[in-house]
């Protein structure tokens, strides 16, 4: 059988791996490795936002993170025109099919809408009528508040979610402003 070697360093550390490669194994590697490639664009954070021009230069913006970026459908199609472009070397282009659309955290990260379930629950204790006006205002319709288990939907958590980061977005420019 033919081995899989690889090396890297790790701060101080040199790492060599090797593995005895079989078919069950490649299966399993190749979706690591293209997932790895796509991870590593360094385009991706210049389109999300993640660098700012400071003497005409490039630099990565002071504690910011993807999750700063919200999603749209524009900066999703700018990401899988970057994506499309995906090379191993400049011998080896992917050419991959790429599909972009709006991570929504499922059951297992629901805890990260606390803040947005607790405006949410206070809301709809509300009158019905002052209920439904809200969820309009957040462009989500009254049988699109909930899923099929009753839990708030993944839609409305959201909208919640982007009227919140659109806030302190306000807040912070006006801050800005003040000094």
């Amino acid at each position: 059988m033919t081995q899989i070697k690889t090396d890297w360093t790790i701060g101080n550390f040199s790492v060599a791996l090797a593995v005895e490669s079989t078919p069950v194994l490649l299966a399993a590697l190749a979706p690591l490795g293209v997932k790895w490639i796509g991870q590593r664009q360094s385009e991706v954070d210049k389109v999300l936002g993640g660098f700012e021009t400071v003497s005409g230069k490039p630099k990565r913006k002071a504690n910011w993170k993807r999750t700063d970026s919200a999603y749209s459908v524009e900066l999703g199609n700018k990401l899988k025109a970057v994506f499309a472009q995906l090379k191993l070397d400049d011998e080896i282009t992917l050419e991959p099919e790429v599909t972009v659309s709006e991570y929504i955290p499922g059951d297992g990260a629901d805890y990260k809408f606390s803040f947005e379930k607790e405006v949410i629950g206070e809301r709809e204790s509300l009158p019905e009528s002052e209920w439904v006006a809200w969820l309009k205002g957040l462009g989500v319709a009254e049988d699109e508040a909930h899923d099929d288990a009753g839990e708030y939907s993944a839609k409305l958590l959201s909208a919640v979610r982007d009227r919140k980061r659109a806030k302190e977005a306000e807040m912070k420019a006006a801050m800005k402003q003040g000094l």
